[in-house]
């Protein structure tokens, strides 16, 4: 028996030992620990292959074998359970528990029968398998392998970051590359009786350690430059207790031991320095990624000012450019308006005078918004909390809008179950809140119906309000209710919002303890809105937000 067939396998299984030691006292985040764990099991196999061949020709190779195929089992099971901790962790405890029954039972049933796969074993060319057990093992560990390598393969479906997808590729490549060599001469050629090529194996795991190693640390799970400090400082120490116990003199002996007091010392306060550097480091890194997302959350707002601003001085200067021309042209007796100096006035000139009333309610609303904004912003918004009719308020809004939904040729229904639904709040701001989310509803809405439902819903009134309009992408729901605001695509279908409408509905309905949102399946697919109220015990009293 060559003699690096013991060493080599000895030699990775220190090799791992040392690494999974280092990780599980580095960083305590999921994918760090199970990669610990997975170097463990692969220097526990490792060590088993050695022990193989250590004790060949002896009663405990059969406990070494089983040992071999009960951590290579575990190598396995860990290498699944990375998988779904790395890039993001996907699975919970109770799912690993319940994957990881199979392989559990099949090391109990080893450890009780040490025969179950090798039925005897005298050397690397001296053995007898049985047949059926070898083949279910090596069936299940293929299947947990395969399970694995497609949990990588979504994750780098699934993964829009580019180093992340670099990252699962690398851990893809090495492992494939490991299992390649690694399942060869550890489960093909068993099958024909020979084992004298299984000390390959512990060579080949080393790609797949290291290529995850490498992958994680550019993720940052752990930190090579730590971890190699530690490495190099260990094996300092080491060398020196070895120079201690061969010592030959007293003098030699007392000058290592000094030497590697002071080498401990300096080891202790190099690795509290790295450790202290690596920690600046992180926070710096994490300072600067709030930083970047801070700008980018202000060049952001910046630019939904900037829309606004466009947005309130074309709505402000619509209706005031009405005004200013209707009046203008009854203050001049146009003849198609009347003489309004001598009392004089035609359809056309009253037709004038409500555009122009229109114009008025239109300013004045927008100002409102503006206002409340500040008030809001301050803590300035005053309530006056009322009990009254929810379902009367909304059927009247309903029938008051009706003629807006007509005149785009739209249905607009209302239902309430003859279910009589009473609140305590602020009448007139609740009345704002829904009026604007319904009138939203007709204007997003370029044909089709609007459907009106109130109901309560584990003690608390909630109003529905269902399109068949433009709809809402999933990247807009998000960002619909935030201040200066719009959906993408909404100006084409309406130009006269302003985006401040339903950020200021979310905030009354906050100020009640209620909430309102919004569910959609998709662009040109409609929409449904929420708008829940606090029960009446929790929303009595006046409130000052």
């Amino acid at each position: 028996m060559p003699e690096y067939s013991v060493t080599i396998p000895f030699v990775l299984a220190l090799i791992n030992g040392v690494l999974a030691v280092l990780i599980l006292l580095g960083k305590r985040d999921s994918a760090s620990q199970s990669y610990a764990l997975f170097v463990t099991f692969v220097a526990a196999w490792c060590l088993s292959i050695g022990l193989v061949f250590y004790w060949e020709r002896t009663p405990l190779a059969i406990v070494a074998i089983n040992f071999n195929y009960i951590a290579a089992a575990g190598t396995v099971l860990l290498f699944l359970i990375f998988t779904k901790f790395f890039p993001r962790r996907t699975w919970d405890w109770y799912t690993i528990s319940i994957v990881s029954l199979p392989l559990l039972a099949l090391g109990a049933y080893l450890a009780l029968d040490p025969h179950l796969i090798i039925k005897t074993f005298v050397s690397r060319s001296e053995f007898t398998i049985g047949y059926t057990a070898y083949a279910a093992y090596t069936l299940t560990v293929y299947y947990y392998i395969l399970w694995a390598f497609y949990s990588l393969y979504r994750s780098y479906r699934q993964s829009t970051e580019v180093d992340e997808r670099g990252q699962t590729a690398v851990v893809a490549i090495g492992t494939t590359c490991g299992y390649l060599v690694v399942l060869f001469p550890n489960i093909v050629l068993p099958w024909y009786l020979d084992y004298a090529y299984i000390w390959i194996g512990p060579i080949a795991s080393l790609i797949m350690t290291l290529s995850i190693a490498y992958a994680i640390s550019k993720h940052h799970l752990f930190d090579v430059k730590v971890i190699a400090t530690e490495i190099m400082t260990f094996l300092l120490w080491l060398l020196l207790l070895f120079r201690i116990a061969f010592s030959t003199t007293y003098g030699d002996t007392l000058l290592n031991v000094l030497v590697f007091v002071f080498a401990t010392i300096f080891g202790v306060l190099l690795i509290k320095s790295v450790l202290r550097e690596v920690e600046t480091r992180e926070r710096v890194e994490l300072l600067a990624k709030d930083l970047e997302l801070a700008n980018a959350r202000l060049k952001e707002l910046d630019q939904q000012k900037s829309e606004f601003v466009s947005i309130a001085s074309h709505q402000l200067r619509s209706p005031l450019t009405a005004i200013k021309g209707y009046t203008s042209m009854l203050l001049e007796d146009t003849a198609s308006y009347g003489n309004i100096h001598k009392g004089v006035i035609t359809t056309a000139g009253v037709d004038a005078l409500d555009r122009v009333f229109k114009s008025a309610n239109n300013l004045v609303a927008i100002i409102e918004d503006l206002l409340n904004i500040s008030r809001i912003e301050q803590g300035r918004m005053q309530y006056t909390m009322t009990e009254f009719s929810l379902s009367e308020m909304v059927r009247e809004l309903v029938e008051n809008l009706a003629i807006n939904a007509k005149e785009r040729g739209l249905t607009i229904s209302f239902h309430d179950a003859n279910i009589p639904v009473t609140i305590s709040a602020d009448s007139g701001k609740i009345r704002q809140v829904i009026n604007n989310i319904i009138d939203n509803s007709i204007k997003y809405t370029p044909a089709g119906s609007i459907a009106v439902a109130l109901g309560v819903k584990d003690g608390k009134p909630l109003l529905v309000i269902q399109d068949t309009g433009i709809g809402i992408s999933q990247a807009n729901i998000g960002k619909l209710f935030q201040k200066f605001s719009r959906a993408s695509g909404a100006g084409k279908v309406n130009v006269t919002g302003t985006g401040i409408g339903l950020f200021i509905a979310q905030e009354i309905m906050r100020a009640h303890k209620g909430r309102i949102w919004v569910e959609s399946p998709g662009e040109g697919k409609g929409s449904t809105f929420f708008i829940e109220f606090a029960a009446l015990e929790t929303a009595a009293a006046s409130v000052r937000h």
